[in-house]
This record gives C-alpha cells, sequence and structure tokens, in this order.
C-alpha cells in the first residue's frame, strides 16, 4: 500500500455547529460537536500533507464532477450571517493536475473552475458551506495544510467510484501524505423537525450508512439501494462513492465517533484509517505469492526492512483460508542467515510442503490471509507449573525426537492440553522421560 494514503474521513457539515452560527441552539447537535472535535484531533495525528475535501455544496454538474483551480481557495459564512468568517487555504495545484491527468485517461468527466470559468456559469470560484464546516474545525487542530476542493457531479455511481480511484492514483505519483475528506450528512428526513417531511427511509438509510462504515465494506456504497438513498433526502451517499473508489484495495480500519439525528438530518463524523502493512506479513505473502506463480523463490535483492537482514531467529508462518488452518511449517531456531530469508523459506513450506494440506495454486492467493511468529530464545522448564498457554509456547524432546507448539493458539485452554498435542506432534508417548522449554513469540498477523 501506498504510504501516502492516510486514509479518509466522513464528516458532517451543518453550519449550526459553528459556535459564531448556531451559538446556544447549536448545542442541540453537542454529541456532533464532540465528534467532529474529536475527529479533526484524530486526523491531525496522521499529519496530513494534503486534505482533497468532496462536497455535495459547490458548483456542481449534471455530467461532470468539479474541481476548483485558483491558487488560493477562499471562503466566507456570508450567506450564514458570519461574513466576518474568511478563510484561506493554498490550493494543491500539483495534486489538482495530477487528478485531471488521471481522470482524463479513463474518460472519467471533470472540470477545473477558476474564476474566469466560474462566472460564465453564473457562480463563484470559491469554497461552500460543505467545505468551509469540516475547514472550521480541521484548521483549529492542523497548522498547516494543503486543500484540494472537489464537488461532485450528478455521474453514476461507478463512474463516482473510478473518480475516486484517479484520486487515489494522483496521491501515488506525487507522494504527499493526503486524506480525503467526504463531506456529507445522511438523512434530512428522520422527524418532521426539520425542512423536510419525515420518511421511513430516513432511518434506514442512516443505519445502513453506519453498517457499512464499521464493516470496513465501502464498496457497498456503490450498489446502495436508490430507493432508499433517494426516499432519504441525504447529501452525502456520492462522497461517499468517490471516497469507496480512492480506497478502493486498501485495507482499512474504520471508526464511527458519533451519530446522532437532530433537526431531522442525521450526522455522522466516522475515521477510516489506512492500514500499513507489516513488512514481515508483506514479505511472506509476496513469497509465496512468488513462488506459487513462478516456482522459484524469491530474490533477496528484493526490498526488504535492514533490520529483517540484520536479525537472525527462528519463525513460524501460519496460513488461514476462511478462518481455517491451511498450512503451518516453521523453524524453532535460525537455519538461516536473517530473518527475512527465515521467513521467505517457511513461506513457501507452510504452502507447499505441509504435508497435511494439498499445495496452495495461484486461485487461493486472494484468499489467504497470514501469521507470523518470530520466537525469542527458549529456555528449559522443570514442571509445567511454569507455563502459562497465553504467553509460552511449549519444545518437547526426547532423544532425536522434538515437538513444539505455539502460544496462544484458538482451542488450547489448558498446560496439559498444550504439552499432550506437542508430544504428539514429536511422536513421544506420556510416560517416556522428555525435558521441556518455553518460548515466547511476537506475532504478526
Amino acid at each position: 500500500m501506498n504510504k501516502n494514503i492516510i486514509g479518509a474521513a466522513i464528516f458532517p457539515h451543518p453550519p449550526i455547529i459553528v459556535d459564531k452560527i448556531g451559538g446556544t441552539r447549536g448545542q442541540e447537535a453537542k454529541i456532533t460537536i464532540d465528534g467532529v472535535y474529536k475527529l479533526s484531533k484524530a486526523i491531525s495525528e496522521l499529519r496530513p500533507e494534503t486534505i482533497i475535501l468532496v462536497s455535495p455544496h459547490g458548483i456542481a454538474f449534471r455530467d461532470a464532477i468539479s474541481m476548483l483551480g485558483e491558487d488560493i481557495l477562499k471562503g466566507d459564512f456570508e450567506n450564514f450571517g458570519q461574513s466576518q468568517l474568511k478563510y484561506s487555504y493554498y490550493n494543491d495545484l500539483e495534486m489538482v493536475e495530477a487528478i485531471e491527468r488521471e481522470s482524463r485517461k479513463v474518460d472519467v468527466p471533470l472540470i477545473v473552475v477558476d474564476t474566469k470559468k466560474a462566472a460564465t456559469y453564473g457562480a463563484m470560484a470559491t469554497l461552500d458551506h460543505g467545505a468551509l464546516v469540516p475547514l472550521e474545525f480541521l484548521s483549529k487542530e492542523i497548522d498547516e495544510f494543503n486543500l484540494v476542493s472537489i464537488t461532485y457531479g450528478m455521474l453514476e455511481a461507478k463512474e463516482l467510484f473510478e473518480f475516486g480511484k484517479c484520486i487515489k492514483r494522483a496521491v501515488e505519483s506525487i507522494g504527499r501524505r493526503t486524506i480525503l475528506v467526504a463531506s456529507g450528512d445522511l438523512s434530512h428526513r428522520l422527524s418532521n423537525d426539520g425542512a423536510y417531511p419525515y420518511s421511513p427511509y430516513g432511518e434506514v438509510f442512516d443505519k445502513e450508512v453506519i453498517k457499512i462504515v464499521q464493516s470496513n465494506d465501502l464498496n457497498s456504497f456503490v450498489s446502495f439501494d436508490s430507493t432508499v438513498s433517494e426516499g432519504a433526502g441525504e447529501c452525502g451517499l456520492r462522497c461517499f462513492q468517490v471516497m469507496a473508489g480512492f480506497l478502493d484495495g486498501i485495507n482499512i480500519n474504520s471508526e464511527v465517533i458519533s451519530y446522532e439525528g437532530p433537526f431531522g438530518v442525521g450526522y455522522l463524523t466516522a475515521l477510516i484509517s489506512a492500514k500499513q502493512e507489516d513488512p514481515i506479513i508483506k514479505l511472506a505473502k509476496e513469497s509465496l505469492e512468488h513462488y506459487v506463480r513462478t516456482g522459484k523463490f524469491l530474490m533477496k535483492d528484493i526490498e526488504i526492512p535492514e533490520e529483517l537482514l540484520e536479525e537472525q531467529a527462528g519463525c513460524f508462518v501460519s496460513l488461514k483460508k476462511n478462518g481455517q488452518l491451511r498450512g503451518c511449517i516453521g523453524t524453532i531456531a535460525p537455519t538461516k542467515d536473517s530473518l527475512a530469508e527465515e521467513i521467505i523459506v517457511n513461506a513457501v513450506s507452510a504452502g507447499v510442503y505441509d504435508s497435511r494440506f494439498y499445495k496452495v495454486v495461484p486461485e487461493e492467493l486472494e484468499d489467504l490471509s497470514y501469521s507470523v511468529d518470530v520466537l525469542k530464545p527458549a529456555e528449559p522448564i522443570s514442571d509445567i507449573s511454569q507455563l502459562d498457554t497465553e504467553k509460552y509456547g511449549v519444545i518437547v524432546t526426547s532423544g532425536m525426537r522434538r515437538g513444539l507448539l505455539l502460544p496462544n493458539l484458538e482451542g488450547i485452554d489448558s498446560v496439559e492440553q498444550q504439552v499432550g498435542i506437542a508430544l504428539m506432534k514429536a511422536g513421544i508417548a506420556p510416560e517416556e522421560p522428555y525435558t521441556m522449554e518455553r518460548f515466547e513469540v511476537i506475532r504478526h498477523q
């Protein structure tokens, strides 16, 4: 995964939560206010250099997406009675050009709008409230960042998803730490308290959006039931579809920070962080995939973290498919010049040479999950009371026979069970004399 794609956020944009606009009444959305402060703090900790903000309320075209092209992006809350609340940000023009270039490659309609071009549409190339409300809170937590401001067009879901992928490729090509903020409110029809009449689809829509986020299944936004979304009277779904494309193929962790529905409108704050792939898991995965596809071991001259080349340790590589064990082979002590080489060889062995299973075939690779246990040096023990199934693995030895069981395994509930399985694996009868050692592991998964 490209380390510069640091994640995305769902950010509501009711101006009433801005203190100088909403005042006392804004406190009726206190859960949301607390949520956007917490979300902004979390985003600041990710250290974004560029924020790409997708809003429903800028210059919107029926047949194209718009993106502001001015050097400096400005806006204010004059339409909400607070013209003194002014905002100004540097536009990341290099990113704008890259997004435009990537969109052109796949024929996604995109219009870059500057002041002159906006005037031809009877509009202004300024930041709208869908951008300004999130920026009001983000600017309090992040001292410096560049901005890209986008307004979705009334395009098909698949086209918006494809545009999100264009943004992703642009970020990868530019190489700046970037987060995408999807500015959008959920249903506007949760009750008759607001500007829109109640619809039973409102609650259905909001619950489904939250479910999609919590399950990390963002691609479901692309196939969202249009009957529900139209009935709900929302303004965020298209932003979420762009976000889904931006994070397509990236491992994510999602956190719903807050949700409430005051004023008949659903407000959701959520952070979707891109998980940085563990280099040990990455190496094991690349090793097995390369061998299964080519019949050759992964070359050691690929890019490998220095610490994996300098360290020596035994390790076990475990494979699972659909939650079930698919292979597990390892070494108790180092047998290679480096931990990297140990991982490369043991990953292949787990997938190809574990006699309990048939060899992994290419069609299975995308369904496999990996864990790697790096073993710390073992120490002798004299009694099973010195074991702990969660903390320690065990090695049993009798003559040339040796068996090992890793710690913290599902279904292993007692040290007696742990030792019994290790003895069975070694072919040692319980009544035979044997010695025991315990060891700890660093588990990567």
